[in-house]
């Protein structure tokens, strides 16, 4: 959630897309975001299959920033 608390806090209309990695057939890579840093991030390249998308949940802002919801944990 760091990127989300970063680049988006304030924002009320974002929604989290949970992927299925199996389900999808455009390049998938992980890759260091920043510089410094040896956090990896799943990059696609190219359109993402709407068969791919297996849930999307609202991503809600809380008093200490963005945070998962329990409902991506499954």
């Amino acid at each position: 959630m760091r990127v989300a608390n970063a680049r988006f806090a304030g924002r009320r209309d974002l929604v989290l897309l949970c992927v299925a990695a199996d389900r999808v057939s455009a390049p998938l890579r992980y890759e260091v975001g920043d510089a410094g840093s040896a956090e990896l991030f799943p990059h696609l390249y190219g359109p993402l299959a709407g068969e791919a998308v297996i849930d999307v949940l609202p991503l809600d802002e809380g008093p200490a920033g963005f945070a998962l919801p329990a409902q991506a944990a499954r």
